[in-house]
């Protein structure tokens, strides 16, 4: 199996949601079997919360944490498919994180942009236009990873052919992000933190990390899960991991919250935790799951579009949207909603006001822009109007 590890730079700017910005970054990606000439033979797999790059084989003395799916006539396999595996931003197996460096030379510990699931999609998407794929034959991933898969099937529908979202739920409920808080709090009252720069005092919270992925191991599994393979049996005396365990399940939090504070850096577990916390798939449609789930199937928008003789106008042209010579298909890009929807702006105009009966779209980019365009909009009393994820890129797809 030909396998290749880089650290990509994407030398461009990622506007993330929480409105903080990233001029360039850099995604450690692996890289298994090759990208064929048609560039569709692309899957990329997305990790979970722990995981990192390296998805198949071995390396360093670790197996890939999905070696089992990933190589020669195996279920995706390396023989056919490309697959690439990026380490998240944020985390801390090179990918750019707290264990950067800012612009000016300093490291950013605790000061790293605010992520949300779908500043990964976003950065993997300049990763595949970056290497010319133009659609993914599968995106998939498990847990955290499978909120991606899901964000990619919603944001961008039209660039993947498949997914599979493996033990991932639309939303975090109240309580794990209750349980996240927890575990953030242990790893800020650990003495070493420092407020988040225990690097410059060359210390680590490792108690506080480990204690915090304790309790994490015991949301990963159900009490049922946990009895049928621990019960309420005794840990072998010859494989204690500290005298004052007695039972299987203590031995095996303490192991695993161990090994675990040895290799992961506590403010990109604070991160990270945030950026689950903060996934709600239906967020920015109405907070409607099924409204969210429609953009999957935006794929036939072209031949849809087509059919009802769209016109289309960017909004960018102010003039003519000010005039009032407009289509009834609307681009709303980043950074504009503010704008149009200010007091005096082309959308406090009679545009909309005086064609209540025609069908609009509105074609947006990331953020919730075309879900606020679009209410506003039905505040107006424009009865028809629906909204297309992808912004730019379905844009200049579907456009011409």
């Amino acid at each position: 199996m030909i396998v290749e590890t880089k650290k990509i730079l994407i030398d461009s700017k990622l506007e993330c949601a929480s409105g903080e910005t990233l001029e360039n970054f850099e995604l450690m990606t692996d890289f298994y079997g090759e990208l064929n000439e048609k560039k569709d033979n692309a899957v990329l797999v997305c990790h979970a919360f722990s995981g990192s790059h390296h998805a198949a084989g071995k390396r360093d003395g670790n197996i890939g944490w999905w070696d089992e799916f990933i190589g020669p006539d195996k279920t995706i396999d390396t023989n056919r498919f490309f697959v690439v595996s990026v380490n998240n931003l944020g985390s801390c197996f090179g990918s750019s994180g707290p264990l950067s460096k800012d612009k000016n030379g300093e490291r950013f510990n605790n000061n790293f942009p605010q992520l949300e699931v779908i500043d990964w999609v976003e950065s993997q998407k300049m990763l595949a236009d970056k290497l010319g794929i133009k659609k993914w034959h599968l995106v998939i991933g498990g847990s955290l990873g499978g909120m991606q898969s899901l964000q990619w099937a919603v944001s961008y529908p039209r660039m993947v052919k498949k997914v599979g979202i493996l033990a991932a739920a639309a939303k975090t409920s109240s309580q794990n992000i209750a349980l996240n808080e927890v575990e953030r709090e242990v790893i800020r009252k650990d003495s070493d933190f420092n407020d988040g720069k225990y690097l410059e005092f060359n210390k680590s919270p490792v108690k506080g990390l480990k204690a915090a992925r304790m309790l994490g191991h015991i949301t990963y599994l159900s009490a049922k899960n946990m009895d049928q393979r621990f019960g309420r049996k005794l840990q072998n005396t010859d494989s204690k991991i500290a005298e004052d365990v007695d039972f299987e399940i203590e031995n095996y939090l303490q192991y695993k919250g161990g090994k675990f504070a040895e290799s992961f850096d506590a403010n990109s577990y604070i991160l990270l935790t945030k950026v689950m916390d903060k996934f709600d798939i239906a967020h920015g449609y109405d907070d409607s799951l099924e409204t969210a789930l429609e953009n999957i199937t935006a794929e036939e928008a072209k031949k849809k579009l087509s059919d009802a003789n769209v016109q289309f106008i960017d909004v960018r042209d102010k003039e003519s949207f000010s005039k009032g010579t407009i289509g009834n298909a609307i681009h709303m890009e980043r950074g504009l909603l503010e704008f149009y929807l200010a007091e005096g702006s082309p959308l406090e105009n009679d545009i909309f006001k005086n064609n209540p009966d025609k069908e609009f779209v509105v074609f947006c980019g990331v953020g919730g822009q075309g879900t606020l365009a679009t209410k506003t909009m039905k505040d107006m009393g424009v009865k028809n109007v629906k909204n297309i994820s992808g912004g730019m890129a379905e844009w200049e797809k579907i456009k011409d």
